[in-house]
């Protein structure tokens, strides 16, 4: 059977059941928070934010954390605008693969796999998932639907050759760059645009408000799911896609829709995921400016009965837009909102910046994710290959090798708490100390290192261009190997490290070349297995401020709770976990930047302790309040962490203490 006659045959199939999932109703293209799951769906990928055995939210694939070393490649753009041929593609994901990314993002457009309406041609989709197999690599599809960019624009950027809008004729027809009566403003007498939906304000901007373009988008998107699921069926079930942009920066060109408008249409396109045979994280995202309403506006959202079908919100922030790059690379910490349970990630930033790979840990540091736009300010092609087009493309490297030497321990561990960042901006040679008393010295300004407490009897130490940790005397190291976590997170030896034991408990000095993860075995490093309630989850926060500021990075979860030094305010956690019952230990995770010792009240069931909190040396530094208390078998406890009233006088006159940041608490 010739090609062309079995995609005829898959597009008639596949309309008929589209067909029949329309008839079905809203039951199937609904817009539902709380999803009943169909009987043929398979999860492929969520987000976690239970934090359960994490510290912050968790991607997962296939039912594992997965962190990202992630590019967005322009395939389209390759295809369509430079006349890239298919090797020359393949070996630009050839490149990354090598060099050391997992995951890939390429957009797909709408008119890519309908070029005319109910006729669907799967070649260029089938391309990319037939890459990820080979190369062994997942891929996020950005979907360029409606509005992508602020309006409907065209597949290349050749005036000359446009080839196409990125929508098929009926979504909207234009004439191409240069013909007669072409325009790209709405001029009355000079604009041929035409749709089968509403055009808004200027005729390259659809109205986000046309439900009939709505639905229509959500069936299209909803075959290409419906393909996708039967194409890894087909091609060894490797689970190539792991999530969907829904649209790109979309909003209305000259006239933005509102935030609520958008969100609800890309929602609603979004349940075309969340209602297939292939269900994957969705995600959109959106200009520096939009960053706060739109995650604002999406958690509202997800707290309606109607809920959200998009599962993240993230920013696309570039070095322009700031004063100076160190200024640029400090954003990269707080520049996504904690709110709710948006997964936060940088889903585009700046690949050619000299400082890009420092600016991927930085990232880190703040608990965000981060994906480099794009390719081509790495590589360009070279014949029917690519070769290199960044110095800076060994810095690159050596952060996606040690990112993927412990990649469960990077996805699982916050910074400043099981993992800490060392020169997080990558700019300076002085020795930085985590929470737990490791300190790493760079051997050059530009070399990173990462910490990371893994369990009771295990320290990963990783550096991006080498330089010096000093673990204190206190952690007595039995065994030292470098090498790398397989894909079944176990430890690959690849050599045995020599370090000199700790006399006179002296700090230990272990060298680290560059590109090198390090697997250290002691006697206790303090983590402790715990069940863990954050504070700013609490059932109840009274008189304290949830916060999440950078001053206080170190937190887990979405931030801390800060306590003013005035009695009465409190967090309190009405299902306490008291397992058997009888004793337990409850800690109190807490930072404190002061230089007295204010008072905790500890209320469990109704029985009242005090306990003192040490200085911390800063708000970014957490140590542990404990105290022994009896509780009930069950989850049936009652336990309320209050501020005392902490002054101290001088002269008879009262001075309020500094303020405590309360991060969570375990009970074991």
């Amino acid at each position: 059977m010739k090609s062309k006659e079995r995609k005829n045959i898959w597009s008639q199939r596949m309309l008929f059941v589209m067909l029949i999932m329309v008839m079905a109703g809203p039951s199937v293209f609904a817009q539902k928070g709380k999803k009943k799951q169909l009987k043929n769906q398979h999860v492929i990928s969520y987000v976690d934010t239970s934090l359960d055995g994490s510290q912050k939210y968790v991607l997962r694939v296939d039912g594992k954390p997965f962190y990202m070393t992630n590019v967005q490649v322009r395939m389209d753009l390759m295809r369509h605008s430079e006349k890239w041929p298919a090797k020359a593609r393949e070996e630009m994901i050839a490149a990354l693969a090598s060099d050391g990314f997992n995951t890939v993002s390429i957009p797909v457009h709408w008119y890519e796999v309908e070029p005319e309406k109910d006729r669907f041609d799967w070649t260029i989709l089938d391309e990319y998932l037939s890459l990820m197999n080979k190369y062994n690599m997942k891929m996020e599809m950005l979907w360029f639907g409606t509005n992508s960019g602020g309006h409907v624009q065209w597949l290349s950027r050749s005036k000359t050759e446009p080839v196409h809008l990125r929508t098929p004729d009926y979504v909207l027809y234009a004439p191409s760059y240069g013909a007669p009566n072409w325009s790209d403003r709405k001029v009355e007498g000079f604009s041929e645009t035409a749709s089968e939906f509403t055009i808004r304000e200027t005729p390259y901007s659809m109205d986000l408000e046309d439900n009939r373009l709505r639905d229509r988008e959500t069936y299209v998107l909803g075959a290409v799911m419906a393909h996708i699921a039967e194409w890894d069926k087909n091609n060894g079930t490797k689970h190539p896609l792991i999530g969907v942009q829904i649209g790109n920066e979309v909003t209305g060109m000259h006239k933005p829709y509102s935030n609520e408008t958008v969100n609800s249409y890309l929602s609603h396109v979004a349940s075309a995921v969340k209602n297939s045979d292939y269900v994957v994280w969705t995600r959109t995202n959106c200009v520096f400016w939009e960053i706060y309403p739109r995650v604002f506006e999406n958690e509202r959202l997800r707290n309606t009965p109607e809920g959200t079908n998009i599962d993240f919100v993230g920013i696309d922030t570039y070095s322009h837009h700031f004063p100076s790059s160190e200024s640029f690379i400090t954003s990269m910490r707080s520049n996504v909102p904690y709110d709710g349970k948006n997964y936060r990630m940088i889903m585009e930033t700046n690949s050619e910046r000299p400082y890009s790979a420092q600016m991927h840990l930085a990232a880190l540091s703040g608990n965000n994710a981060f994906n480099y736009y794009d390719a081509s300010g790495l590589y360009i092609r070279e014949g029917n290959g690519v070769k290199v087009n960044a110095a800076h493309i060994e810095d690159v490297r050596l952060v996606n090798k040690i990112l993927r030497s412990a990649p469960t321990d990077i996805a699982l561990n916050a910074n400043g708490y099981g993992l800490f960042v060392h020169n997080w901006k990558g700019t300076d040679s002085d020795l930085s100390v985590s929470n737990e008393g490791i300190g790493f010295t760079p051997s050059y300004p530009t070399s990173q290192g990462i910490s990371i407490i893994r369990s009771k009897n295990e320290i990963l130490l990783m550096s991006t261009k080498g330089g010096a940790f000093t673990i204190p005397a206190g952690i007595k190291i039995t065994e030292a190997t470098y090498g790398r976590f397989n894909d079944e997170n176990q430890w690959d030896v690849e050599g045995k490290m020599d370090f000199n034991t700790s006399e006179n408990r002296q700090p230990i000095v272990l060298e680290i070349g560059k590109g090198t993860t390090i697997r250290l075995v002691c006697d206790n490093t303090g983590k402790i297995d715990a069940k863990t309630y954050q504070a700013e989850f609490a059932d109840a926060c009274v008189a304290g401020k949830i916060l999440s500021e950078d001053e206080g990075i170190g937190f887990a979860g979405n931030g801390y709770v800060k306590f003013p030094s005035v009695r009465g305010a409190y967090v309190q956690f009405n299902h306490v976990d008291g397992q058997s019952g009888g004793e337990r230990t409850i800690r109190i995770r807490y930072s404190y930047g002061g230089d007295k010792e204010p008072k905790l009240i500890i209320r469990v069931n109704g029985e009242q302790s005090i306990v003192r909190l040490k200085p911390t040396g800063s708000y970014n530094n957490y140590q542990y309040a404990t105290l022994k208390v009896n509780l009930k078998s069950g989850t049936n406890n009652e336990v309320r962490v209050e501020s005392d009233s902490n002054v101290t006088r001088i002269n008879r006159a009262a001075y309020y203490l500094s303020d405590c940041h309360i991060d969570e608490m375990q009970v074991y």
